[in-house]
């Protein structure tokens, strides 16, 4: 998630693909189920990914989002 978007509360998409899959944050950039064109409300944020740096340059916040009602 874009560090400046992370915020409980809040919606926000996630930042989009990434094709660095060695990365330790790339199931958190791409989570399973989720859409980049989606907007999802953040109900926690947990802080800095287990990465190092971003290979795209991206300032990033790992957050959880609300359950999507069916």
């Amino acid at each position: 998630m874009p560090a400046k978007a992370a915020y409980a509360g809040s919606k926000a998409s996630l930042a989009g693909p990434c094709p660095h899959v060695e990365c330790p944050s790339h199931p958190y950039c791409e989570p399973d189920g989720a859409d980049f064109d989606t907007e999802y409300r953040i109900t926690e944020v947990h802080g800095d990914p287990p990465h190092d740096f971003c290979a795209l340059d991206r300032e990033l916040t790992q957050v959880e989002f609300e359950p999507e009602d069916d």
